[in-house]
């Protein structure tokens, strides 16, 4: 009664006060609760809980939790073992060493989670924890959701740092921030964007919109509408960025441009639009609508084409291939061509090298051999497409083994024309012609055999790119000298980038 509680308390025996007097302990276990608040302290271990809120509750009727607290606010339940809840308003704590920091109407339902704040935040499985913000669910063993609106960590070890409506069910998977994101794989990750999705065990998406990744251990950095994989056996497919590019192939990349595809296992876009590399390999640098179909195949520019039977070729400047092992170009530019092989007297040891043929005009070489008939004539015939392609055509002619002249009996006419000479004359005949279909026309078109300089190439010297790379080397073999002191900068350049 009343009486017996105010000789208890003034009973000096039943406390025990400080050196000097500023702390004062009780003898035995005291709970505490504010008084004339409306608080609960239930269960024989009451004496153990602490309650300084308002309509607040420690432990549960009926049952024996201990050290219970809240530390104050208003209708907080800390109902568990060692439950704490700091403050705020119409918290739950329902397990043991579970603790709110604060907030509203935040739950933990199981031992040693915790919500440190915000609004109406869930910590549903042992070792959960939510930072704060609001609607926010870790129900995964040691999940975390560190704020935001609407997250979720359902997996073990799954983290949610922030953001909106994210949510990863799987181990340890992550979840950086942005919106609706999801990951649906084990130690997967999305750095942040929307609406992303991870599918692919140990997949990563950096960020962007709408990007997806299927294959296992894929990764998508940035960009929208990407796709890595379309099943987990695409492994490591990776789109750096762009729009609506698919790498679905094993080890594919796609650099970034906008509806690329590399289906092809280890195939590479590396940009552009409309791109797709589909063979073993394959590889499409950039440009517009070119396709890489054949193992080991290259294709870049626009509308280039490697089919897929024509392996190891390579095409540029709107070029279709036609055979394997070939390189297709409109026109192709440089100082000399050189023809590289094995040197067939020692094709081991040595390699025979062949230069090309200049000329002012485009020309087709035709040649054969042919014996003077008994009526002192000989026709040849030659292909039946030749004065479709050809022009001015000229003949040469070598008699063999006979001081003999032999000559042109007939010009050229309808594809066929007559050599002259002695009866039983061995002849070597050469024509030569200029070039009139399409792509010889064109070619003049764009390289014409003289061109004045413009743009970046005036002031700049052909000759010195040459030299450039190999100048040490040739500089005491006869007149070889620099044009312009941009060619020996660079040349200075590229050997201290070399030493390094």
């Amino acid at each position: 009664d009343t009486a017996e509680y105010a000789r208890n308390v003034s009973a000096d025996n039943d406390w025990v006060r400080g050196t000097p007097d500023s702390v004062l302990f009780t003898v035995n276990f005291l709970g505490i609760a504010r008084g004339g608040a409306g608080n609960m302290l239930y269960g024989d271990s009451a004496h153990t809980h602490v309650n300084l809120g308002v309509a607040c509750t420690t432990g549960v009727s009926g049952q024996n939790y201990c050290y219970a607290t809240v530390g104050g606010g208003y209708r907080n339940v800390a109902s568990g073992y060692y439950s704490t809840i700091d403050g705020g308003v119409w918290n739950t704590a329902r397990d043991s060493f579970a603790t709110i920091g604060g907030g509203y109407s935040n739950t933990v339902n199981h031992s040693y989670t915790t919500v440190s704040g915000g609004f109406r935040n869930i910590a549903d499985s042992s070792n959960a924890t939510v930072g704060g913000g609001y609607f926010n669910t870790a129900s995964g063993f040691s999940a975390t959701v560190g704020g935001g609106y609407g997250n979720t960590a359902g997996g073990n070890y799954a983290t949610v740092s922030g953001g909106v409506n994210n949510t990863t069910m799987d181990t340890l998977a992550t979840i950086a921030g942005g919106v609706n994101n999801k990951i649906r794989a084990n130690f997967a990750t999305i750095g942040g964007g929307k609406s992303n999705f991870v599918y692919g065990i140990y997949g990563i998406v950096a960020g962007g919109y709408i990007d997806t990744i299927k294959a296992s251990y894929g990764g998508i950095v940035s960009g929208y509408n990407n796709l890595a994989g379309n099943s987990l056996s695409d492994t490591a497919a990776v789109v750096v960025g762009g729009w609506t590019n698919s790498a679905l192939g094993k080890y594919s990349f796609v650099g970034g441009g906008k509806y690329n595809t590399a289906s092809g296992e280890y195939a590479t876009v590396g940009g552009g639009d409309n791109n797709t590399a589909s063979g073993h390999s394959a590889t499409v640098a950039g440009g517009e609508a070119d396709t890489s179909a054949a193992p080991y195949s290259f294709a870049t520019n626009y509308h280039t084409f490697v089919d897929s039977s024509d392996t190891n070729s390579a095409a540029f400047t709107t070029s279709h291939t036609t055979a394997a092992n070939q390189v297709r170009a409109a026109a192709f530019s440089t100082g000399t061509l050189v023809f590289t092989m094995d040197h067939p007297s020692d094709p081991m040891n040595k390699i025979l090298n062949q230069y090309a043929v200049g000329s002012s005009e485009p020309v087709f070489v035709y040649n054969g051999t042919a014996y003077i008939e008994n009526n002192g004539r000989v026709e040849v015939k030659l292909p039946d497409y030749f004065d479709r392609i050809n022009k001015n055509p000229r003949i040469q002619l070598t008699g063999v083994g006979t001081p003999e002249v032999v000559y042109v009996a007939e010009d050229i006419k309808g594809n066929r024309f007559t050599i002259g000479g002695k009866p039983g004359t061995k002849v070597y005949w050469t024509v030569t012609a200029e070039r009139k279909d399409v792509h010889a026309r064109i070619a003049k078109i764009l390289t014409p055999v003289e061109q004045k300089k413009t743009g970046h190439l005036i002031g700049h010297s052909l000759d010195d790119d040459a030299m450039i790379g190999i100048y040490d080397r040739i500089k005491t073999r006869g007149d070889f000298h620099w044009r312009t002191e941009e060619g020996r900068r660079v040349h200075n350049e590229l050997k201290i980038y070399e030493r390094k």
